[in-house]
């Protein structure tokens, strides 16, 4: 994801409808990093077992 990026909230803060949030405390290490666009296959849990 291109435009993906973190976010933290304030209070008065609303979502727009053409917005998706992801709260990190409820996702994976794994996930987060994917939605985040992260590429090294360790941070993906993808390492080769060589």
């Amino acid at each position: 994801m291109s435009d993906a990026h973190l976010l933290t909230a304030m209070g008065g803060m609303e979502a727009g409808s053409n917005n998706w949030y992801v709260p990190k405390t409820e996702v994976s290490y794994q996930l987060w990093n994917r939605l985040i666009g992260v590429q090294n296959p360790e941070r993906l849990d993808q390492a080769s077992e060589s």
